[in-house]
Formats: structure tokens, sequence, C-alpha cells
């Protein structure tokens, strides 16, 4: 009845006993790292769905999870879905994979779904279980799905929802700063000395992890930053952290590689393939930077990269003023849609079904939540984030390493969401945080206070104007701004879809690849096999 096929090995290996399926880590309560034989012990022990909800609530950490018994498979990956999972049923068999083309045998047909399809064309990555193609379905982050006999039962684990607790501000800051050594830890505990390569912007997250390594005298540590260098303000910023903590520090100039021929390029098609699975977007931000480190530069198979994903969000980057006085789910509604269904210019027909299927969504998600803003935190965490942001380290697996993130820390996260709107609101509490620390160390710099000011009156007036008209947006330059040389390297996808079927208003950069991706999946659809 059931038939599993877990085909992706590099970074975290799946493990199995025939009867449960794992991949990735768990840190116990103990503070001890669980994977393989370990982390198959811990799931072992959940014969019923409420015993796997009650672990996955208590589970911190990267994993998923399958559970076969003779009449249910039990699935849930974690809140962030760092290992996807995807399933179709073939008549009276349910195929499982974290391959979606391996859920379908050689020469099988597949049907594109126009719904997901218009979504993802949007967004930039399809929404709740959807995916590209009519009957394959993904488990959500932070869920548990079980099915069995033609029946399909679905629970979110993970929900943000908690009521805002009364701590004094400077009680919290303290609090963040033990939460941060416990992290820092953690993320030592999981390399177990294993090298770390950890790509550093001139930001204040990827900046944090470095100061937790050194603080934590984490030796086996190189620190990288790729793109262009002209026109590259943080350059200077993050050479000057590496050095600060006496660490190498790497800048892969992106003017050295070619990009007219990136699509008769087998090895980028495939990382396409592997890293989109019919349901996010690729990045290509990076994929350069990760083929000469791996590629020319040799970093060993066991390197783990750590990306700065995504501290600045958790503690509050997304939140405006006026989310604190939400009073309906259309106003919540209005604002997703304008701050992230906005990679092409929507028709009406698109407009109706982007809405239809927000507002359904947020209904379903509004049962178990506290607050808007907190739902706007929620929907933001379980599709673009990790849809979109966390997806994009499967680019380091699909290179041969492994990956962290620590900022995703279950405890950090609650610890956030626990916090009053007004200490998250831009990113308050964070920030003093890191200030002091960064002071502290000497990588505090004047730029650091002028990256996220408050908005003065005159922005939020037109804020509001522009949350009325959601679909509305100004046209501007694609390429205005171009640290990773985006207009030579999609030189060829423009110049596809300049003569493909899919003539849409483009706008910003992302939606070049957004719109090549879907083109180049739909031209692979229609051709005969």
């Amino acid at each position: 009845m059931f038939d599993i096929r877990l085909l992706h090995q590099n970074g975290y290996a799946w493990s199995d006993d025939g009867h449960v399926f794992v991949k990735g880590f768990l840190i116990s309560e103990n503070e001890e790292v669980l994977r393989e034989e370990r982390l198959l012990a811990y799931f072992a022990a959940c014969t019923t769905k409420e015993q796997l909800c009650q672990c996955l609530k208590n589970a911190n950490g990267m994993f998923s999870v399958l559970i076969k018994n003779d009449d249910e498979l039990l699935m849930a990956v974690d809140r962030l879905r760092c290992f996807p999972l995807f399933y179709r049923w073939k008549g009276e068999r349910l195929r499982v994979s974290d391959e979606v083309d391996a859920l379908f045998d050689e020469q099988e047909p597949k049907c594109w779904n126009d719904e997901a399809c218009v979504m993802f064309a949007l967004a930039g990555y399809t929404v709740e279980e959807d995916t590209l193609l009519e009957g394959v379905r993904q488990v959500q982050s932070g869920e548990w799905v079980a099915l069995g006999k033609g029946k399909e039962e679905r629970e979110f684990y993970f929900n943000y929802a908690t009521k805002p607790s009364s701590v004094d501000f400077d009680r919290a800051k303290q609090q963040l700063k033990m939460l941060f050594d416990k992290v820092g830890k953690r993320m030592v505990a999981c390399l177990n000395g294993r090298p770390v390569a950890v790509p550093l912007s001139g930001g204040l997250d990827s900046r944090l992890l470095v100061y937790l390594l050194h603080k934590n005298d984490y030796q086996n540590v190189t620190c990288f930053t790729y793109g262009r260098r002209e026109g590259n303000d943080e350059l200077r910023r993050s050479e000057m952290v590496a050095r600060q903590f006496e660490y190498p520090w790497i800048f892969v100039d992106y003017e050295q590689f070619d990009g007219a021929h990136l699509l008769e390029d087998e090895r980028f098609l495939s990382y396409c393939r592997y890293v989109s699975q019919y349901s996010s977007k690729f990045y290509l931000s990076e994929y350069f930077a990760a083929k000469y480190l791996v590629g020319k530069l040799g970093f060993q198979k066991d390197t783990v990269f750590i990306p700065g994903h995504s501290g600045d969000m958790i503690a509050g980057s997304h939140l405006r003023p006026y989310m604190a006085h939400y009073k309906n789910l259309n106003q919540l509604a209005n604002d997703l849609i304008y701050n992230h269904f906005s990679l092409i210019e929507a028709v009406g027909s698109e407009r109706k079904l982007v809405r239809r299927k927000m507002l359904a969504q947020l209904r379903k998600m509004h049962r178990l939540q506290h607050s808007y803003n907190q739902l706007y935190e929620l929907w933001d965490v379980r599709e673009r984030q990790a849809k979109y942001i966390v997806n994009s380290c499967k680019l380091w697996e699909f290179v041969g390493c492994s990956y962290l993130i620590p900022l995703w820390d279950a405890e950090l996260m609650d610890f956030f969401a626990s916090l009053p709107f007004e200490y998250r609101l831009c990113k308050k509490l964070y920030e003093e945080v890191l200030w002091e620390l960064f002071q502290e160390e000497g990588v505090l710099y004047d730029e650091d206070h002028r990256m996220f000011l408050p908005w003065s009156p005159k922005e939020q007036l037109k804020l509001l104007v522009k949350r009325s008209m959601p679909f509305f947006h100004t046209h501007k330059p694609l390429f205005a701004v171009d640290n990773f040389d985006f207009q030579r390297f999609t030189e060829s996808m423009r110049s596809q879809l300049a003569s493909g079927s899919r003539q849409r208003r483009l706008l910003s950069y992302n939606a070049i690849m957004s719109e090549w991706y879907l083109q180049w999946i739909e031209k692979d659809l229609q051709e005969p096999n």
C-alpha cells in the first residue's frame, strides 16, 4: 500500500528500521544532539497520532519523519520544512518521496495545476499543500499528515500563537542574551568539530552567528562574501567582522563567471530541479559562490554552511506600526498580497483567485491565533520563509554539503513570539541586544544604526495607501540594485522568455527566474515522452 522512495542523501542521510524513517537531528531537553539511531529511537515510540503530535511539539531541530503502520502512514516535517516530503496516490498505492519526479513512473504523464501556477508566478512558490502538478501534495511546515485507506488527516502542531508576556524590557534583554548563549552552544554541539562556512554579509544576522562561533572558541571557520565588487557597500563590513574574530575571509567575485551559457549547463538545470521540486523558486544569488567554493577551492563535503536566516524576521523586521490595529482578515490579506504576491502584474482573474485562496487559508489559520499580527507572521513563516528562504539552503545539499539554521531555533522563535508587539517593532529588542554585544567585541559600525529606522508619518501614510490597493505596484528598473550581477546572469532567461509563451510584465529580477522556471517546466510537460 505504501511506496516510499527517499532519494536525497546529501548533507543529512535518511536512516530507517523498516518502520520509521528519519532525516536530520533534534536537540533533546538535556541539550543532547539526537541523530540517526537516536533520532529513530525518539520517533519509534510514537505509535499513535497523539503521541507523534506531542513529540513534534517538543522537537527542536531540522528533521523529517515517516512512521509506517499496517494501514496508515504518518509523516511530519519540522517547523521550516527543511527536508520536504511529497506524496501522490496512484490507484490504491500511496507514493511518498523527497523527489517529485520519483512519484511518477517513466513515461507517465504529469498534469499542470493551473491555480498553483498562478500563485507561484506571483509569489515564487506554491501555497499550502499544493504543488505545480495535479495530484501531488506536500507536507507543510510544522505539520503532520496521516494517510491510509483513501483517507487523509492533517494538523499543524506549530502555530506561532501565544499571548504576549508582560516581561520588562530590560529583563527581556537579559533573557535574549542568555538565549543567544544557548543557541551558540547548541550550534557548536551540532557541528561536532566539522569545518564551517558562513555566508557573511554586512548585516546583523550572519554577524551574530560568527560572534557566537567565536564566543564558543570554534576554530574551523571560514567566512565568505560574494557578488560584484563595484557598488557593494557590504564588503568592507563583512571583511572587518571576519578579521576582528580572526577568521579567514574569502570574496567570491562574480565578475569572473560567465553566465552566457548558463541554460546549457546540465549541472545548473539539475540544481534547478533539485531545489524547486515544482513548489519553490530556485535561488541564483549563492549558486556561483557554492560552485566556486566546493568545486574550485575544494571545500570538504563535511563542511557545514551556516546562513543567517532569518533572525531579523522572527525579531520583527516584517512588522509595521498599523499591524497592531488590524480589524479584520481583509486588511491582513491585503498586506500579505501586497508584500508577497508582487513578482508579475496580475490580471483580473488572477487577482480574484489569489484573494479567494488567501482568505480561505487565513480563515483556517485564524482559528488558533490570538492576534492578527501573529497570523501575518505565521503565514510568512509557513509559506515564504519555509518555501523560499529556508528552501534556498538546499543548494548546499546539492553540492554535497550540509547546513544549519541556528537562528530558527525553536526556543528562540517561541521567545520572540511571546514578546509584546512594541518590543519587536523595528526589531527594537533584537537590535539593542546585538548593538550591546557587538560594541563589546568591536564589530559595531556607524552603518548599523542606519540599517532599519522607524517609519516617518509620511512613510506610514504611503504604506496605508498602498495596502488599500494590494495588486498595484509602481514600475521600477529590474536591476536598480544588482549586487549579484543578476542582469548578466539572467540574460539567457530573459531571451527565452521573450520568445516564449509567458509574456508577462515583470516587476522584479526574481520574477525572471520564476517565470523562466514555469516556462521551462511547462514546456517539459508538453513534450511527448
